[in-house]
């Protein structure tokens, strides 16, 4: 549920967005090669405008090409970020034909931290299993 304050002073403007939990599901979705089985986007708290923002968001993924679990806040572009993610060896191999990273069948990686303005900088942490320089 979204509530909105407007104020009415002969210029529609929105002053604040409010909700305390809202999910988007996707059972099932196709685009090209793409396939979503199930997608579950999560965002709690989230309060702002349509300029400033903040809140706890999380996605839970599952799809032909990337199975992942990340939750984590955001504010504005600021973003910190944990979880898990199983990408699909035959699709990310793709991208790197000209790499010396090589690619199990089953790769993991875990999103230890993930955090900055994502229009300037990100500090990350990430374990991986299945990559190999």
């Amino acid at each position: 549920m979204i509530n909105l304050k407007l104020n009415l002073d002969g210029n529609f403007s929105i002053l604040k967005l409010f909700t305390k939990d809202s999910s988007l599901l996707v059972d099932r979705g196709e685009y090209k090669d793409y396939v979503i089985d199930s997608a579950n986007l999560n965002l709690n708290g989230l309060e702002g405008n349509l300029e400033d923002y903040r809140g706890g968001i999380s996605l839970k993924l599952n799809s032909n090409i990337i199975d992942g679990d990340i939750r984590g806040f955001i504010k504005n572009s600021f973003i910190d970020l944990k979880g898990d993610i199983k990408p699909e060896s035959s699709y990310l191999s793709k991208f790197l034909t000209n790499s010396d990273i090589k690619i199990d069948k089953n790769p993991y990686i875990k999103i230890l931290k993930l955090r900055g303005d994502y229009r300037r900088y990100l500090d990350f942490n990430l374990n991986t299993k299945g990559i190999y320089p």
